[in-house]
């Protein structure tokens, strides 16, 4: 009871989050899209060849997503979709950007939400959308983990391997830190992997 891999695992069968389209309100940001006082567009193409356009007012208070295709050599179809922003304080000054769920019994504050089959906008818990990482064994998330921290220590992946030296201009607070974690990590999956005496 309790042992490695037990628990409730996710349904299999239910859709990743990797299998839909996706809009992420961070992107919208870094792409200069939230201008102050000034409305833009953004246009282009989609994976299966439709054109697509996202507006932002210039109020800055929603998003509208045109998405235009091509439904048969006489019928070009079009649909309109209103995601609403919700703009929170920063601690440091500033502001940042979230989107609203468009779902009227959902409303939730979110910073990617996801085309559905049904053809509508929804943040991931309407569509009861799961990341790849649930379906991973115990073991594969601590080296996903691990090689995370390495990767910022400059030490290159693989958990078990020997560690290296602070990375230059990283504060030694920050090094500590970080290669504490890693070296716990490393002994949690070498108890999980490695057979006991």
């Amino acid at each position: 009871m309790g042992g490695s891999g037990s628990g409730r695992r996710p349904d299999s069968t239910r859709r990743k989050v990797t299998t839909n389209a996706v809009l992420d309100v961070r992107m919208f940001k870094r792409l200069g899209l939230f201008r102050e006082g000034q409305a833009t567009w953004l246009s282009g193409i989609d994976s299966k060849g439709s054109d697509c356009s996202i507006h932002v007012p210039q109020a800055r208070d929603k998003v509208v997503l045109i998405h235009a295709w091509q439904r048969d050599a006489h019928c070009r179809e079009m649909q309109h979709h209103e995601i609403a922003l919700e703009w929170v304080p920063c601690h440091l000054g500033g502001q940042r950007p979230w989107f609203r769920c468009p779902v009227a019994a959902c409303r939730r504050r979110v910073a990617c939400i996801y085309y559905s089959p049904t053809g509508q906008w929804t943040c991931r818990c309407c569509q009861a959308l799961v990341y790849e990482t649930q379906y991973e064994r115990p073991s594969f998330r601590l080296m996903s983990k691990g090689d995370k921290i390495r990767n910022r220590l400059g030490w290159g992946p693989g958990i078990l391997r020997p560690p290296g030296d602070k990375p230059k201009y990283m504060h030694w607070r920050t090094f500590e830190r970080l290669r504490i974690r890693e070296q716990r990590i490393a002994q949690a999956l070498a108890r999980m992997i490695l057979p006991q005496p």
